[in-house]
């Protein structure tokens, strides 16, 4: 599955949850909860997909 297609799931494949995602600014990694720093790549900021 190419990054697009991994994205597009994540954002419209949600089973009916109504929570929000979290987007890492640094590597794109989702999240469910909004964390401090990712544990991919360290970086301290992140973005609502809402």
């Amino acid at each position: 599955m190419g990054v697009l297609s991994t994205f597009k799931a994540t954002l419209f494949d949600r089973d009916g949850k109504s929570d929000p995602l979290y987007v890492c600014t640094g590597c794109g990694c989702f999240f469910e909860r909004q964390r401090q720093v990712c544990p991919e790549c360290g970086a301290y900021t992140f973005r609502r997909t809402d």
